[in-house]
C-alpha cells in the first residue's frame, strides 16, 4: 500500500517530463498558450486516470504480493532509465510530419521534446500538440496502473496531477523562453532519484 511519503516523491517524480518538456520547448521560442498547456496537463491526468482503472481490474485476478513485488521492480527500473537518459549522450533526432510515421515522431518527441515543432513553424499545430501530449502520457500510463492495483484514493492524485503538470510545465516554458539557463538533464536525474526512492520506501516500509 502507498503511503503519504512515496505518493508525494511519485507525484513530482511523475511531472518532472513537464517540466523539461516546458524548458526545452522554451529554449526554441516555441511559447505555448494557457489553454494547450490545460489541454496538456488534462490529457494526462485523463490517460493516468484510464490506467488507474485497468489497474483496479487487475487487482482482482493477481495476489498483493506479486503486484507489491511488481511495483516496486517497476520503479526501480524506470528510476535506473531516467538516470541512464540524463548521462548518457542522446542522439538527436530530427522529425519530418511529412516522411516520418505518426509513431516514430511520438516516441523522439518522447526522447527529446524540443523536436515536436515538426513543421519548424515556432508554433505548435494540433497534430504536433497531440503528438507533444502523447508523448508525455507515457510515464503516467505505466504508472497508473501500479497505483490503480494498490491505492485507493485515486481521484484527489489525479486532480494533484493535473495542477502539478500545469505549473511545471508554464514555469519550465516560460522560464526557458526568457533565455535563462536550464538543466534539463539533472531534471531527469532527479525524476530518477525519486522513483528509485519510491521503490526503496517500500521496500523498507
Amino acid at each position: 500500500m502507498f503511503n503519504i511519503v512515496s505518493l508525494f516523491f511519485l507525484l513530482i517524480a511523475s511531472s518532472l517530463d513537464n517540466l523539461i518538456a516546458g524548458f526545452s520547448i522554451g529554449m526554441e521560442k516555441i511559447k505555448i498558450s494557457y489553454l494547450s498547456i490545460i489541454f496538456l496537463s488534462l490529457v494526462g491526468s485523463i490517460f493516468l486516470m484510464i490506467s488507474c482503472l485497468f489497474g483496479e481490474q487487475i487487482s482482482c485476478f493477481v495476489p498483493n504480493h506479486y503486484i507489491s513485488f511488481l511495483s516496486t521492480c517497476f520503479f526501480f527500473i524506470l528510476g535506473i532509465q531516467k538516470i541512464l537518459k540524463a548521462f548518457l549522450p542522446q542522439k538527436e533526432e530530427q522529425t519530418d510530419s511529412i516522411n516520418t510515421s505518426n509513431m516514430k515522431c511520438i516516441l523522439c518527441i518522447y526522447h527529446n521534446p524540443k523536436t515536436v515543432d515538426l513543421d519548424h513553424s515556432k508554433t505548435l499545430s494540433i497534430k504536433e500538440l497531440l503528438f507533444l501530449t502523447i508523448a508525455l502520457s507515457f510515464d503516467n500510463f505505466t504508472i497508473g496502473i501500479v497505483l490503480g492495483t494498490q491505492f485507493y484514493s485515486l481521484f484527489l492524485f489525479i486532480i494533484f496531477h493535473f495542477f502539478i503538470s500545469f505549473f511545471l510545465f508554464f514555469l519550465g516554458n516560460r522560464i526557458s523562453y526568457s533565455r535563462l539557463k536550464t538543466h534539463s538533464k539533472m531534471i531527469t536525474c532527479l525524476s530518477g532519484i525519486l522513483f528509485l526512492l519510491v521503490g526503496i520506501y517500500r521496500i523498507l516500509y
